[in-house]
């Protein structure tokens, strides 16, 4: 009799066990894949923008937040794309503040240009979460927007970089992708 009694126990602890997993599994997955928002990104190259576009060549912009973990992976993949970066193209990294530096310190290593803002440029840019990106062509037309890496935090190949790249190379024109980060200020403090 004592037997049947606890029966149930075993079935009910393991059945817990794969529900909490299953829910577990599912709010990793949803969170990787929850895209940032974005703002209404010019056209054309904003005037009022203190940034300066490349003289001869297309310019990207990427916007990132220091303490973002996603930012890390969009630098990686920034830096990815920028193994073919064509003559006269030019890439600024937008960061809001500094955090604790680390980033900053890694950027400044390559050949990306670094800008310190206050939310100006993101809202100009129209960017709202970390790892955003634009590309603008020699004209000052916007050739790409969005992110650059294909879920939060996530390194490799991917259709975001690679249209990324082509946008910087001229190949392509008006293409965009989802961006996945933290949110950023996109009002000036």
């Amino acid at each position: 009799m004592r037997a049947e009694r606890g029966s149930w126990l075993v079935p009910a602890i393991a059945g817990l066990w794969l529900v909490g997993l299953s829910l577990g599994a599912r709010a990793i997955y949803h969170f990787s894949t929850d895209r940032g928002t974005t703002g209404a990104t010019p056209e054309r190259w904003p005037r009022t923008s203190a940034l300066r576009p490349a003289a001869t060549g297309a310019t990207a912009v990427v916007f990132l937040h220091p303490d973002c973990p996603c930012s890390r992976a969009s630098v990686h993949e920034l830096e990815s794309a920028m193994r073919m970066l064509p003559l006269g193209a030019r890439v600024i990294a937008v960061f809001e503040g500094m955090g604790d530096g680390a980033l900053w310190a890694a950027v400044g290593t390559s050949s990306i240009e670094r800008v310190l803002d206050d939310g100006t440029e993101n809202a100009r840019f129209g960017a709202r979460t970390s790892g955003y990106a634009v590309v603008y062509d020699a004209r000052g037309a916007l050739a790409f927007r969005g992110g650059i890496t294909a879920s939060r935090g996530h390194v490799g190949d991917n259709m975001g970089r690679q249209k990324f790249a082509a946008a910087l190379q001229g190949i392509s024109h008006g293409d965009h992708h989802p961006v996945f980060g933290c949110a950023l200020t996109s009002e000036p403090r």
